[in-house]
């Protein structure tokens, strides 16, 4: 009987304490970063952190080939980044929007170029009709972890 007392006392300490330390709060902070102007008029962040995850919305670039598309794309991706001084193998999942799938397939060494000791991330590859502006080709949002 005792020990069911010091049970329920213990759980209702839990519950109205909520488990969480002095000074911390049961749900995480969310950080938005804004790297272009337009952002918040089209209504969207960069990226959006949670906690020791950031959230890199659709990444574009310009160019007139696929590789020279993709290559900026990547090199906005890692400059990002760097921003929380992260690299490419803090990338968990990416998801990759393009007009045309065969020339992303050609330029797959490019892409990997990006990545150190083949630490690819999960990764979905999409063909769509069109994206926001009618030259981009490729689109790509990106899922990283930090680290701590």
């Amino acid at each position: 009987m005792q020990f069911a007392k010091i049970l329920m006392l213990a759980i209702a300490t839990l519950i109205m304490f909520g488990c969480v330390a002095p000074g911390h709060s049961l749900s995480p902070e969310v950080e938005r970063k804004y790297y272009n102007p337009w952002e918040k008029e089209i209504g969207y962040a960069s990226v959006v952190r949670v906690g020791n995850t950031l959230y890199l919305s659709g990444v574009t670039s310009n160019g007139a080939t696929m590789e020279e598309q993709v290559t900026g794309v990547y090199k906005r991706i890692m400059s990002i980044l760097k921003d929380y001084n992260l690299d490419s193998s803090a990338i968990v999942k990416e998801v990759v929007y393009t007009k045309d799938i065969e020339a992303l397939k050609n330029a797959i060494s490019t892409r990997k170029a990006f990545f150190d000791n083949e630490q690819y991330p999960s990764s979905s590859w999409i063909q769509i009709d069109r994206l926001l502006l009618e030259q981009l080709l490729i689109e790509i949002e990106v899922v990283a972890v930090i680290q701590e």
